[in-house]
């Protein structure tokens, strides 16, 4: 029977050098990946936050066009009655922001603004 050399068991298995080496590598990887994960995760709750904002406004604009009336100035129609009606389920922001829906500076548009996000895009 053969006696296994000593040079012939130290390839049998990693070293701990080998193994912290590619423990370390492997979670290097995985917190670059949530990093980047992580901005993703922010970009596609601004986006939607801008398409709630958006249809909060679309939606108030036209009810006020198709009963003929006009918005007031210093009035947040986001929290009001009247608006909880007209959703069934009022949007809110992916972020937890607040949304307020006011007449313009020179009174002519409805502006929605999230206080995380900001005023919609155009």
């Amino acid at each position: 029977m053969k006696v296994p050399s000593s040079h012939s068991l130290r390839h049998r298995g990693f070293t701990l050098v080998e193994i912290t080496f590619t423990v370390a590598v492997l979670l290097t990887l995985v917190a670059i990946t949530m990093t980047v994960s992580h901005g993703y995760v922010q970009q596609a709750q601004r986006a939607g936050c801008v398409m709630n904002q958006d249809t909060i406004r679309t939606v108030l604009t036209a009810h006020a066009n198709l009963t003929e009336e006009s918005f007031e100035a210093g009035v947040d129609y986001y929290d009001s009655e009247e608006t909880r009606d007209l959703f069934s389920n009022l949007p809110l922001c992916p972020q937890g922001g607040q949304y307020s829906a006011k007449l313009d500076a020179a009174g002519e548009n409805l502006v929605v603004t999230c206080d995380l996000h900001g005023e919609e895009l155009e």
